[in-house]
């Protein structure tokens, strides 16, 4: 579950406990990464559990309403839109300065990957030739390689670079 602390006051807002038998949107599992949109209306979660990132509409009071925005739920590597994307334990994630596009470290393909927020999209920028396939090695795209990367961050001044720890 995400849960928001003020003051000393906790309160669970979004994702229940619960029978895991049984699928639900607003049900997280091991939720990694968070990431608020410029305006704070929106909150994305990088579900790693459930292989997906997570949208969660923020509104005045307790209405709040998740929706998933890509990955299909299964662990695997594919990019695409909206439910045939599949990530691997994503975990990092990082808004871009025009709230256009996310980035996330797509732990276990050792990949980042960015989100096209417009089209729901999925499209691999750095590694994850395969999802057996991680090491340490500089260059660009299909050549560079992460061993598992756990957080980004993008320049929030034009997104022209991404800074990974993995």
């Amino acid at each position: 579950s995400s849960t928001f602390l003020s003051g000393s006051q906790l309160t669970t807002f979004a994702g229940k406990c619960g029978d895991f038998g049984i699928a639900r949107i607003d049900m997280f599992k091991r939720p990694k990464g968070l990431v608020f949109s410029t305006n704070g209306k929106l909150l994305f979660v990088a579900d790693s559990g459930n292989h997906q990132i997570k949208k969660v509409f923020v509104h005045e009071g307790n209405n709040i309403a998740v929706e998933i925005l890509v990955g299909s739920g299964r662990a695997g590597f594919r990019d695409g839109i909206y439910l045939n994307a599949e990530w691997h334990y994503p975990s990092g994630i990082s808004m871009g300065p025009d709230d256009s596009f996310l980035i996330v470290s797509d732990t276990n393909n050792c990949a980042v990957r960015k989100i096209v927020l417009r089209e729901n999209r999925a499209e691999t920028l750095v590694g994850g030739v395969s999802t057996s396939v991680c090491g340490h090695v500089d260059g660009y795209r299909e050549e560079a390689m992460f061993t598992f990367p756990t957080s980004v961050v993008v320049d929030p001044t034009d997104g022209a670079f991404v800074l990974v720890v993995d």
